[in-house]
């Protein structure tokens, strides 16, 4: 699936943008597509903690089937 997005660019940009797109033999939104993908591809994303560990979680064992549900695991818990 594709989106149409429209901008404003400045005159000088639009002027330099026609002449790579004509010298290259490429439709200005090709150029317009690269440009922008190789912009991303420098961007970080900021994840959250659970995106960030989600492939550790629930990796190591603790030996106790009843972990969660059990309240004698929670004796002194927060003193």
């Amino acid at each position: 699936m594709t989106i149409t997005v429209t901008m404003k660019i400045p005159q000088e940009m639009a002027q330099k943008l026609e002449a790579v797109a004509s010298r290259k033999r490429v439709p200005k939104s090709t150029l317009m597509r690269e440009a922008l993908g190789t912009y991303l591809k420098t961007q970080k994303t900021k994840t959250n903690l659970y995106e960030r560990m989600k492939a550790g979680i629930g990796c190591i064992r603790s030996g106790k089937g009843d972990l969660s549900t059990n309240p004698k695991h929670m004796d002194g818990y927060g003193r």
